[in-house]
């Protein structure tokens, strides 16, 4: 299948504006907030300068992410083509069981798991003001999947994830610390101050909140 973005995006040095130009969507303000602090340099360098320049990238402190959790944000460049990847397994989907997106839903990834699954943001039309994420498994054609309320409760967890006693960050380095100025002041208020284990135990004992996306079979 021909990618239709193919003739637009470019290997390096995407902006966000220039993505969101060329997929016409407009990322959440949250995601807009973080990016002009610099903090998605990384991001916008595409994966050839980034590996050129591996080792500034990953001491930066205020690297958006760069933390030892199983959500890594997808390079800006990278985006338009996953976005035609999700596209198609939305395709298989309906070969398989006749299931379809309810009416006026999009999906767009910005960042994937280890094992290749794909956090989206849950858009309709061409705005994003504070989007639900869903968790799109690659592999599977379950009615439900994991839901996030919001970005924020998605960077609160993965901050949760990443004081792992055993193979998390150190929670007081400059790298953790300047991502609770990305939170929430409800959120950041809720990780100072205690310890790793104390915060591990709670990212273990999270609820699942699941939902579908899917019009129901006729």
């Amino acid at each position: 299948k021909r990618n239709t973005y193919a003739t637009v995006t470019k290997e390096n040095n995407m902006t966000l504006s220039e993505l969101e130009s060329i997929i016409g969507v407009k990322f959440p303000k949250k995601w807009h907030e973080i990016y002009n602090t610099g903090a998605m340099e990384w991001l916008e360098a595409g994966v050839g300068v980034f590996r050129e320049n591996r080792d500034k990238y990953l001491n930066d402190p205020k690297a958006f992410l760069m933390l030892s959790c199983d959500c890594e944000p997808l390079m800006f460049d990278e985006i338009p083509e996953r976005i035609e990847e999700v596209g198609e397994w939305i395709s298989w989907r309906t070969e398989h069981d006749g299931a379809a997106l309810k009416k006026g839903v999009a999906l767009v990834p910005f960042a994937m798991r280890g094992n290749g699954d794909l956090f989206c943001f849950i858009c309709q039309g061409d705005l994003m003001d504070e989007p639900k994420i869903m968790l799109y498994c690659h592999d599977c054609y379950e009615d439900e999947y994991l839901m996030w309320t919001s970005f924020d409760e998605l960077l609160y967890e993965c901050m949760l994830q990443t004081a792992d006693p055993d193979f998390g960050d150190d929670i007081t380095d400059e790298h953790w610390q300047m991502h609770l100025d990305y939170l929430t002041e409800e959120y950041r208020t809720r990780l100072v101050g205690r310890s790793r284990e104390d915060m591990y135990n709670e990212y273990l004992n999270l609820p699942e909140i699941m939902e579908s996306i899917w019009e129901k079979k006729q």
